[in-house]
């Protein structure tokens, strides 16, 4: 169920200000680049001054994004009256932006259940399939008028946060927001083709080594692989040439949870978590430092890579046993009741 007061604390705080700079989270995904465009647009559409900002190189990938060019890095001059922070569960996903907060009035808007509290204004609402889809909203109750660039810009976080509508989290309010999108022209089509079938030869081989390393546990309801420098190197490839990838793991006919480490080249272990029916992959991300959704979560750890692998399946296969055991015990307990009346 959607905040209609949180809506309207939101709504009059982009009404109270002139200008502001918009800032979604580092290493940013399509939701990040949706959310942050759509409503840095959105806003100079009634007359707002805007700046779209996001302390991270955008991933090549979305490069070709309509208003993609519009977003700026770090520095940036704050001379604007206003901060508001896009789909970002703690400050330290702001990056260098983050030092702001506490010098200028803050709006955080997010959809991930592991939000800290933090800003002057947060809007928090996990039953949201997107953080796009909560300023489809703001922008339609601010009364913004779109066309085919902003609709399509706005469509890409909603197609990209629920795995182009296939995720559990796509409802039918997401398709009634698609549908209003469709119908002032937005292209998902152009967006689902610029993600999904625009990939480099080079990161069919390093989803190839991925898949030499691959690592099946449980009975195959676990599986994780990694993505060391040394392999991206030898590819050809970079971090980003990994997005995806989690999701082959994930595809695997069985798998319960599926867990990717990549080697950053900082030396940090980059974790990625995705789950499917019944595993909360969000409490192990939590536990690590990290945070996210019930079924994609996850976090940065420091240390030695292999080490940090080894103590993340542990954890994980500790957590996915003790589930299995509730299981078996709500089972039994019901089979008993069942049998006693």
């Amino acid at each position: 169920m959607i905040s209609e007061k949180k809506a309207a604390e939101v709504t009059a705080f982009l009404e109270r200000y002139r200008s502001f700079l918009i800032v979604s989270h580092i290493q940013p995904d399509g939701d990040a680049i949706s959310s942050v465009l759509s409503l840095s647009f959105g806003l100079r559409r009634l007359g707002k001054e805007t700046q779209a900002a996001i302390d991270w190189p955008i991933p090549e990938v979305f490069q070709s994004i309509p208003l993609c060019d519009q977003i700026r890095g770090y520095p940036i001059d704050n001379g604007f009256e206003a901060l508001i922070f896009l789909d970002g569960s703690s400050p330290d996903r702001m990056g260098r932006f983050a030092k702001w907060l506490d010098e200028k009035p803050s709006c955080v808007i997010d959809h991930h259940r592991s939000a800290l509290s933090f800003g002057t204004v947060q809007w928090v609402e996990p039953t949201a399939s997107a953080t796009a889809q909560l300023i489809l909203m703001l922008n339609r109750r601010l009364g913004v008028p779109y066309d085919p660039v902003l609709a399509t810009v706005n469509m890409l976080g909603l197609q990209t946060d629920s795995g182009f509508f296939r995720y559990s989290n796509t409802t039918a309010d997401l398709f009634k927001d698609a549908a209003f999108l469709m119908e002032q022209g937005a292209q998902p089509y152009f967006n689902a083709s610029t993600i999904l079938e625009n990939k480099k030869t080079e990161e069919f081989h390093l989803l190839t080594r991925m898949i030499q390393k691959l690592v099946i546990l449980l009975s195959g309801k676990l599986v994780y692989s990694y993505i060391t420098q040394e392999m991206l190197r030898e590819c050809e490839c970079t971090e980003e040439d990994t997005a995806g990838f989690i999701g082959e793991l994930r595809s695997i006919k069985g798998t319960e949870c599926a867990v990717l480490f990549v080697e950053s080249e900082a030396g940090d272990t980059r974790v990625s978590f995705r789950s499917k029916k019944w595993f909360d992959v969000s409490q192990v991300a939590a536990y690590f430092g990290g945070g996210g959704h019930l079924k994609a979560s996850g976090c940065s750890l420091r240390g030695d890579f292999f080490a940090n692998i080894e103590k993340v399946v542990r954890y994980i296969e500790r957590q996915m046993a003790q589930s299995d055991a509730s299981k078996a015990l709500l089972t039994l307990l019901s089979d008993r009741g069942q049998n006693e009346k």
